[in-house]
């Protein structure tokens, strides 16, 4: 056992030993090759191309080996499918070489669904992202994690190089862009040299004396859009639409069915170019705009092409941009890539599109108008009908709509100060007639105000003006305040109109006390004796006006008499007043003085008699009476109501409390003649009622012996 394992061991020796020879002068071989062939077959190439290569497997599997495996079927032989390349299995230019397919045509998706139990494991039992697989004394040795991962995270510049000359149109190329004299890896990465600095991404390399490749365009720039993760602004109220109806057809429903399929072959070799496809089809009735793949490189491959031209993401994503795909249409993009490292390969292609949808409407815009008429001038009282014309002359039914109404001071309404009417909806160019009934409830001008609310921020109003106008009655008394009995009192009585409108049908009432007596009336004036009244008729005052009437009276008892003025008018008017005449009493006293026995002789006797009379209506109170006697004459005695008493010429009575109305009084005096003369004897008289004494004389006539 020990000798077959040394025989093995010795024999893979000796063919890893073979193989790396035959592969070094095959690398040299096809470099001159190279160089010799482009110079001649493509002017517009570099003398000399460092472009990366796939380098291949040590050794191929036999045909045999290769028909053994294959999933699906066709045969024990190598498959006959041949794929016609400018360059051969290992990229040189200088000839045409003839690639057994391991698989063949790659089948439609269902067969290999179909057959998907058939097909071989391919899933490696080591990670791809911390192994790297390199040629070591004829085994697989295990890099470090840490180098792995550096080899991922190097910046590679992947592009598809335009090669599409005569004879070599569609040939696809894996090529990197390094620049000009760097070298690179195996798997065509930038390496450092020893004299130059590792290349950093964010460093833009120096320009070189031979122009680079031309590069197919990567991924328009969009300058709007935000990036993936930038927040939403949240959108502003008020801010005016851009937006435009789309085609009829986006009307109703949009449901755009697409399906997505990505196929590859079962198994792949390093170093062999592999053909990845991606269908998507519109399975559904609607167009679907903005159809794009997105898809990722396998991690352990190379891209060499893509068919259609794919773009390509800031991050490193191919995006193929399919525009519109219409109900039933089908389309795939292919990518052929150089497997480079050995495991399971793939990646997961999404499918981005969008749905538009659009809908049809007719902006409308509704409006209100309130027209509102009325009396413009109306009599207190009376009721006041407004008539309230409500349209709709816009091009949308206006909705909700709500008469409203804040009753003002001077009108009125039985249910109260606020009212409102739903209308509801009002249809365009419909028109609504409301009437409105109020009370005119006090005199003055008045603003009525109705307002129309409607959905969408519908406002009208109208206004009206009114004036409500009404008469009214103001009764006085003009006369005397105070009166002394028996003696006429004339009173004037007005009725005034100081209202907006005519007072009809007035009729104005003096009622008399007890202490008046109706003497007469003017203006038709007639006296009710059964009342003690006098009363007016007036059929119309006009407003600002003022009507009088007289009334002649007689005080004939004396105290406070009240009368009383009472006027009416049509439509409830009403207005009294009373006045209040102080009726006295007249104490007019008159008083005689006569000699009764004249004329006399010497020392004769004679009597002076004093008669006092109340002619007045008025008890006079505290008569007083005093007799004067000339030096000639002598008083002897005195006579009257009350006591008297002598003083010198004087005779004096006592003051007589009170003499009533009409009543009378005599006073007597007693006087002797001394000489003779003219003799003239004093009386003078004083009451309360008379303050200054009132003086009477009277002459008698003494005649003596000559």
């Amino acid at each position: 056992m020990k000798r077959i394992l040394l025989g093995l061991v010795a024999l893979t020796s000796v063919v890893g030993v073979g193989s790396a020879g035959v592969f070094y002068a095959r690398d040299v071989w096809s470099k001159r090759a190279a160089a010799d062939g482009d110079t001649a077959q493509a002017p517009n190439t570099l003398p000399r191309d460092l472009t990366p290569q796939p380098i291949p497997l040590p050794t191929e599997p036999a045909p045999e080996a290769i028909a053994a495996s294959d999933p699906f079927g066709r045969g024990g032989g190598a498959s006959a499918a041949r794929v016609e390349m400018g360059e051969d299995r290992y990229a040189n230019t200088s000839r045409t070489a003839a690639v057994e397919s391991e698989a063949g045509e790659i089948p439609d998706a269902s067969e290999i669904e179909a057959r998907r139990d058939e097909m071989p494991a391919t899933r490696s039992s080591e990670p791809l992202a911390y192994r790297d697989r390199a040629r070591r004394g004829g085994r697989y040795a295990e890099r470090p994690a840490a180098a792995a991962e550096a080899a991922e995270e190097a910046p590679i510049e992947l592009s598809a190089t335009e090669n599409r000359e005569a004879g070599q149109e569609g040939e696809p190329r894996a090529v990197a862009s390094p620049s000009l004299g760097r070298q690179v890896d195996r798997y065509g990465r930038p390496m450092a040299s020893k004299n130059q600095a590792p290349v950093r991404e964010d460093e833009p390399e120096e320009p070189q004396d031979t122009p680079p490749a031309v590069e197919r365009p990567l991924r328009p720039e969009v300058t709007d859009p935000p990036a993936d993760d930038a927040p939403l602004e949240q959108a502003a109220a008020g801010e005016e639409g851009t937006g435009r109806p789309g085609d009829p057809q986006l009307s109703g429903s949009q449901a755009p069915t697409l399906t997505i399929e990505k196929m590859a072959p079962p198994e792949i070799q390093i170093g062999k170019p592999a053909k990845f496809i991606i269908k998507v089809r519109n399975a559904g009735s609607v167009v679907a705009q903005g159809v794009e793949i997105h898809d990722s490189i396998p991690q352990g491959t190379q891209l060499i092409d893509t068919s259609p031209v794919a773009k390509r993401e800031p991050r490193g994503v191919l995006v193929w941009d399919l525009g519109t795909l219409k109900p039933g249409d089908e389309q795939k993009v292919e990518l052929q890539l150089m497997p480079t490292a050995e495991g399971e390969i793939g990646s997961v292609a999404t499918l981005h599109f969008r749905t538009e949808a659009s809908v049809r409407t007719v902006a409308t815009k509704p409006q209100l108008v309130v027209e509102m008429s009325g009396p413009e001038k109306v009599m207190k009282g009376a009721e006041v009908t407004f008539r309230i014309k409500l349209s709709n002359p816009g091009s949308g039914a206006a909705t909700g709509v709500v008469l409203t109404e804040q009753v003002p001071d001077g009108l009125a309404h039985s249910t109260g100060k606020e009212l409102e009417l739903e209308v509801g909806t009002l249809k365009p160019g419909e028109t609504r007639e409301l009437a409105l009934a109020l009370t005119a409830a006090a005199a003055g001008a008045v603003t009525n105000v109705v307002t129309a609310v409607g959905e969408g921020n519908l406002k009208a109003e109208a206004r009206a003006e009114l004036e409500i106008v009404a008469p009214q009655l103001q009764v006085s008394l003009a006369g005397p305040k105070r009166r002394y009995l028996e003696r006429n009192a004339t009173h004037t009585i007005s009725v005034s109109n100081p209202g907006t409108a005519p007072a009809k049908d007035i009729e104005l009432v003096a009622v008399l006390p007890k202490e008046l007596k109706f003497i007469e009336a003017n203006n038709g004036g007639q006296f009710d004796a059964a009342t003690h009244s006098v009363m007016w008729s007036l059929e119309e005052l006009p407003p600002q006006e003022t009507g009088t009437v007289t009334l002649t009276t007689l005080p004939v008892a004396a105290g406070e008499a009240r009368v009383q003025i009472r006027s009416q008018a049509q439509g409830g008017l009403k207005d009294q007043r009373e006045e209040v005449v102080m009726v006295e009493g007249l104490a007019a006293i008159n008083f005689q003085l006569s000699d009764v026995n004249g004329p006399i002789e010497v020392n004769g006797q004679t009597t002076y008699e004093v008669k006092v009379t109340n002619q007045g209506s008025k008890a006079a109170s505290n008569l007083r009476l005093v007799a004067l006697l000339p030096r000639e004459m002598k008083p002897i005695s005195a006579d009257g109501p009350v006591r008297y008493r002598v003083e010198g010429q004087r005779v004096v009575f006592e003051p007589l409390k009170q003499l009533a109305p009409k009543a009378d009084t005599s006073f007597t005096i007693k006087a002797q003649a001394l000489k003779p003369g003219d003799l003239r004897v004093q009386v003078q008289l004083a009451t309360d009622e008379i303050r200054e004494p009132i003086t009477k004389e009277e002459s008698t006539r003494v005649f003596g012996d000559e």
